[in-house]
């Protein structure tokens, strides 16, 4: 078992960083390393989501299940045969300046021996590279022409 913690400051809101992470559907425009991203089913605050990540030249697909719990927190879910274990957690607080402090807390397994081998190892660079797509698209949203 393994566990990825970040977090990041950013100057914009909590609600509109909630928003930008809950908009599920548009994580391929901005994340290279996901091919699709696709809901499935709503039902209140939760969201089945069906996604394909890109890993070298393998596309793998696997389905979570979002909890939304805005404006503070967002948890996924991933009970797919591909993982033993994904959970991830991303919070946001809000902080003096006015800003949002992003959070993401993940705790994986990779089952297969084979992917655990290489996904495994490249899952913490994947979660950083989102956290970086997070607060590249809050910056291309929100930024404010100065």
């Amino acid at each position: 078992m393994a566990t990825y913690d970040e977090q990041v400051d950013l100057p914009y809101a909590p609600k509109q960083i909630f928003e930008l992470v809950a908009d599920i559907e548009s994580y391929p425009k901005f994340l290279r390393h996901l091919a699709s991203a696709r809901i499935r089913r709503r039902k209140d605050n939760t969201l089945w989501v069906d996604q394909v990540v890109r890993f070298g030249i393998l596309r793998l697909k696997f389905s979570t299940r979002a909890v939304l719990e805005p404006p503070t927190r967002l948890r996924v879910v991933c009970h797919d045969s591909l993982f033993g274990t994904f959970e991830q957690a991303w919070s946001f607080v809000p902080i003096s300046s006015g800003g949002t402090r992003l959070g993401c807390h993940a705790t994986y397994e990779v089952r297969s021996t084979l992917l655990r081998l290489g996904l495994g190892t490249a899952l913490p660079d994947m979660l950083a590279t989102t956290v970086k797509g997070f607060e590249a698209r809050a910056r291309q949203l929100y930024a404010r022409a100065g």
